[in-house]
């Protein structure tokens, strides 16, 4: 779980949120009282403990989103048919898209 809350923190830093190494640990030791496995209650933690300034809130949404499907991928990805994929970022090559898909945004 520490990879994968490393990675989120990784990613924040290259889409432009500055994310220190204190605030991730600080993330994880918060999952102790927030499970990771709590979507809403995990994004406002994160949230919360991650964003330093009111514009990055839509790029914060938009990394989590993109974290939250590689964490858990929709059913239609565990029948195999997607071994050895990756959740990419918008806007990286290969996603034929740089904005985010419809649905996925979070309050």
């Amino acid at each position: 779980m520490l990879a994968h809350l490393l990675r989120f923190g990784q990613m924040l830093r290259l889409m432009g949120v500055p994310v220190s190494l204190r605030q991730m640990l600080d993330l994880a030791e918060a999952t102790c009282y927030v499970p990771i496995t709590e979507q809403l209650n995990f994004y406002y933690a994160a949230q919360a403990l991650l964003v330093n300034c009111r514009e990055d809130l839509p790029i914060f949404d938009q990394a989590f989103s993109v974290f939250w499907r590689s964490i858990n991928p929709p059913q239609s990805s565990r029948t195999g048919n997607d071994k050895g994929k990756r959740a990419r970022l918008p806007g990286e090559p290969g996603t034929g898209s740089s904005s985010s898909e419809e649905g996925d945004d979070f309050p």
